[in-house]
């Protein structure tokens, strides 16, 4: 499989133009780098291939954060086990930031990131992570 060609707002098509604007002027313009990004970080490259799916996926990644149901260190911890376990390296990688920021340790990053079985600082981490992990194992 090759891999995605990097856009720049120049080699777009109408549709996409739209959605880069949309990215770059928005909410999410700091994590792209704002209007005068020369190119965006690869998850919103990769999604800005097709850019209806791109929306999509932001809308449900809008919904989830917005449930306060889901605190910020648990649902970080969902999207690294969920990126690594499904493939999507990207999807980890771009995420770290937010982990760390929401109070998951180095060590519970470093290990999902390797697949291993990470370390946990309070029972909850544990429940959240294996139900997430049985839950993706069992559906694929």
């Amino acid at each position: 499989m090759s891999e995605f060609p990097v856009l720049t707002r120049d080699n777009l098509d109408v549709e996409q133009r739209a959605y880069w604007d949309e990215i770059t002027h928005g909410p999410r313009g700091f994590y792209t780098g704002g209007p005068n990004s020369k190119r965006l970080p690869d998850l919103y490259n990769a999604w800005m291939q097709f850019p209806g799916l791109g929306r999509a996926i932001m809308g449900l990644a809008d919904d989830v954060r917005a449930q306060p149901e889901l605190c910020g260190k648990f649902r970080e911890l969902i999207v690294l086990t969920s990126s690594i376990l499904l493939g999507a390296r990207v999807e980890y990688e771009f995420h770290i930031p937010f982990a760390r920021d929401q109070g998951l340790s180095e060590e519970l990053i470093a290990a999902i990131g390797k697949g291993w079985t990470p370390p946990f600082s309070d029972e909850a981490e544990r429940i959240i992570y294996e139900a997430n992990v049985q839950l993706l194992r069992s559906s694929t």
